[in-house]
């Protein structure tokens, strides 16, 4: 399964990934790097504060993401109409504090 963060983890969260998932592939684009060529097979996309969102342009390339963490409370800045309209399940970070 590959999972796509927008921003670097930290060995200790790939760690925990891999212990639930252990044929996790655990990937992010390098500084200034968009997401083109990294989410086009990823399963799972993890959208944390400050890094690259996938865009309405982008999804299409993501033929088999199912599902899309994002990495705060609020979702609106990820959504849009493509993405609410398919079967990608979307979850977000309310009520971790």
């Amino acid at each position: 399964m590959k999972i796509v963060s927008n921003r670097p983890l930290k060995e200790w969260q790939v760690d925990v990934i891999k212990k639930v998932v252990p044929d996790a592939q655990v990937e992010w684009p390098g500084k200034g790097q968009g997401l083109d060529g990294f989410i086009d097979d990823a399963e799972v996309f993890l959208s944390l504060i400050g890094g690259p969102i996938i865009t309405s342009d982008l999804f299409p390339k993501a033929k088999r993401l199912k599902w899309i963490h994002v990495g705060a409370a609020g979702v609106d800045d990820v959504l849009f109409p493509e993405l609410v309209e398919s079967p990608v399940i979307v979850t977000n970070c309310r009520g971790i504090h």
